[in-house]
């Protein structure tokens, strides 16, 4: 089975995550890229909202699906980043510190090719782990909510009143 084959069976069948699946997962986990980690984090998390996933071993599983995205985090755009970050708010797990510095590394590399709904998200998800801005800290750890402040600005005038709403919720 290729690795994206497993990310899409995972993400449109909502399945459980079975234990042959988990071992594909694991067996695959090294070389999944950053782009399929993304996926498998994003199916992980549907499957936690529908009750499907729960098991303390997919909270194994899940910590090394962040070491795996923490080290291909150099490979992810911008729907990506968001994938990783939703997927950890939505079932409501902290992200490692070592995986939120690469997302927010990540995030100032690639910050002008995000959508409104990609910012939403980002935002969204960080905020909904505790990450939050309060205007007073300056330097490395603050540059990235500036980059996604300005590319809010930018996108701002071609925003659809939904986008608009989408970002000011968070």
């Amino acid at each position: 089975m290729e690795l994206g084959e497993l990310a899409r069976i995972l993400h449109e069948q909502r399945l459980a995550l079975p234990s042959f699946l988990e071992d594909c997962t694991w067996d695959m986990l090294e070389q999944m890229s950053g782009p399929d980690t993304a996926k498998v984090m994003h199916s992980m998390a549907k499957l936690h909202e529908s009750a499907k996933l729960g098991k303390s071993s997919d909270k194994v599983l899940l910590g090394a699906m962040q070491g795996r995205a923490t080290a291909t985090a150099w490979e992810l755009e911008p729907q990506d980043v968001a994938n990783v970050l939703w997927a950890l708010a939505t079932m409501e797990e902290m992200a490692d510190r070592r995986l939120l510095a690469a997302m927010k590394s990540r995030v100032m590399v690639t910050v002008g090719g995000y959508t409104p709904g990609e910012v939403a998200t980002v935002l969204w998800a960080l905020a909904t782990m505790g990450e939050k801005s309060d205007g007073e800290i300056t330097g490395p750890e603050e540059e990235w909510w500036d980059a996604m402040h300005s590319r809010v600005i930018d996108m701002a005038g071609g925003c659809t009143p939904g986008e608009v709403a989408k970002v000011l919720q968070v």
